[in-house]
């Protein structure tokens, strides 16, 4: 149940997050779990578990960082726990529920005690104090009106609060709090506004808050634009899939001719997108390349824009692409790959073309120019002999071969080229020539561990493991291990356990020792160890109370 470790409110927006799948590249073994969460940024998070608890968690989001867990961290473990995603759609549902009879009673009595004038008078108080409210009960009494002057006073009153002075004292629960509102604000507007088939009014709001956003003076102007972009772009969808042909073409040519969508990185990334997402049909794509083009030559030497390089990289890809959507011949391709030169993407793109034209000679010769310009980008050139391999495949076998070698020990973790590589050769000259001297070129390189494992060099993989003295890779591969392995396995955990009890403090790590003791048990022979340890840790520390009760427990 690691809800607990959570605020109400910070789950909720996990489970959001969990919902619009922003969790990407999970990893997951016995002990630790990691990922990486699109928020403003790709956040990257760990989580260390053992025995299936939460132990430790990780989030390089700003808000971690402040001492608490974030939304990304919740995002992640609803990814991988399917009971806690039951549970949280088992509470919506009922918060969802209609009053029980004895509340709505309770209600219908409280408002029974008052005259109709006080009701009268209650209600134009209250809305006028409260937008929102008010927006309700013109929806529930299907007035064709909204005030949207009352909804713009709220949602400058919501950024004033955010970038007050005063915002600094509060602690940072209220202050995600404040944020949060402001996104609630502008999310239930809009909604309002969609219901009521007034979807210009909605498109509108977004950029009156996007703007407003941008003037705020504050040291978290980044937090508040990562909230209102994000919610903005997040709505700009709702509104096109509910609004006409002329709105939504509306909707295209105010963001590609507006300034303000473009003088801020992240809201012209998010701008970007949207566009290339909603706009690829035939009658948008000239004026959408145009666009992207635009802000493709604009940015091609700044390197402070974007997610800097790879962002212009990934744009100019997604321009390709439109390009080949709007049916443009290859060698008009190649021309517009010649005109941005300096992109990385444009030279291998260039080779895609040459390799389908069949001229592989010059295919080669833009890729061996393509490595020497990106030497100082590992995974550039790892991208190159990639295309340089296929290609050797299909012209010269002894050159693939030794593209192929050259790959799998640069990276040994690339099991698809080494399984490729195995291919090429019976199974005894596998094992009994190729693979000792390969083995013996990259016993050492990060990912060697995959290959003992793929192999079933289990004697190989412990001896690297010890080497090493990496508990993370002993986690990884444990259960393959553990069979013909347990000794050492038992070995490395007892070295371990010796250590951290020596510096351990409170029964906080005495708790974390227990359970790495009731894990040990599990290998053969573990039992035995266990209980030698305990019987030492008893003498040497009997004077721990709080380590002896944890130990008992065993």
């Amino acid at each position: 149940m690691w809800e607990s470790l959570f605020e109400q409110y910070i789950l909720e927006r996990g489970f959001e997050y969990y919902l619009s799948k922003k969790v990407k590249n999970i990893r997951q073994t016995t002990f630790k779990i990691s990922a990486q969460v699109m928020g403003t940024h790709l956040y990257e998070v760990e989580i260390d578990c053992l025995n299936e608890r939460v132990k430790d968690l990780f989030c390089s989001c700003p808000y971690f960082a402040s001492g608490h867990n974030c939304k990304h961290l919740a995002a992640t473990l609803y990814k991988v726990d399917k009971d806690a995603v039951k549970r949280m759609q088992a509470k919506i549902k009922r918060d969802e529920e209609p009053l029980l009879k004895t509340e709505t009673q309770s209600i219908a009595s409280a408002v029974n005690n008052v005259s109709m004038d006080e009701l009268h008078d209650f209600l134009i108080t209250s809305f006028e104090s409260d937008a929102e409210l008010y927006n309700s009960f013109l929806e529930f009494t299907n007035q064709k009106e909204v005030d949207i002057n009352a909804i713009k006073n709220n949602i400058v009153e919501r950024l004033a609060e955010c970038s007050d002075d005063e915002f600094y004292d509060y602690d940072d629960e209220d202050g995600y709090d404040i944020l949060l509102g402001l996104e609630d604000l502008l999310t239930e507007s809009v909604t309002c506004l969609l219901k009521l088939k007034r979807e210009k009014a909605a498109f509108d709001l977004t950029i009156f808050t996007l703007i407003e956003a941008k003037k705020c003076d504050s040291d978290v102007l980044d937090s508040i634009l990562d909230i209102v972009v994000d919610a903005s772009s997040r709505l700009w969808t709702d509104i096109f899939q509910q609004s006409s042909k002329i709105f939504r073409k509306e909707i295209f040519n105010f963001l590609i001719c507006k300034n303000e969508m473009q003088d801020n990185r992240y809201l012209l990334n998010c701008t970007i997108n949207f566009l290339i997402e909603n706009y690829n049909q035939r009658d948008y794509l000239d004026k959408l390349i145009e666009y992207c083009e635009k802000i493709l030559r604009r940015h091609l030497d700044d390197d402070e824009w974007g997610f800097y390089r790879e962002k212009r990289e990934q744009l100019f890809g997604q321009i390709v692409t439109l390009l080949q959507a709007n049916e443009t011949k290859d060698n008009e391709l190649k021309d517009f790959c010649e005109k941005y030169w300096k992109l990385s993407e444009a030279r291998k793109c260039f080779a895609k073309i040459s390799i389908n034209q069949g001229d592989y000679v010059k295919a080669i010769e833009v890729l061996e120019e393509s490595k020497i310009k990106d030497s100082d980008y590992p995974i550039e050139v790892w991208q190159c002999n990639v295309m340089l391999k296929d290609i050797y495949k299909r012209i010269n076998h002894q050159k693939y071969i030794l593209k192929l070698t050259e790959l799998i020990i640069q990276v040994p973790s690339q099991l698809d080229l080494y399984k490729e590589l195995r291919t090429q050769y019976s199974h005894e000259e596998w094992k009994e020539q190729y693979l000792p001297r390969l083995i013996k070129n990259i016993h050492n390189k990060a990912g060697v561990e995959k290959i003992f494992k793929e192999e079933g060099m289990k004697s190989e993989l412990m001896s690297l493991i010890e080497a090493k003295n990496s508990f993370y890779l002993l986690e990884k591969y444990e259960d393959f291990l553990k069979t013909t392995c347990a000794k050492e396995i038992l070995a490395m955990y007892t070295k371990k356990l010796i250590e951290d009890a020596q510096i351990a403090s409170n029964r906080k790590k005495y708790q974390q020792i227990a359970l790495q003791l009731q894990h040990m048990k599990l290998f053969k022979g573990g039992n035995q160890a266990v209980a030698t340890l305990i019987k030492q840790w008893q003498i040497k520390y009997a004077r721990r109370r709080a380590m002896m009760e944890e130990l008992s427990k065993i």
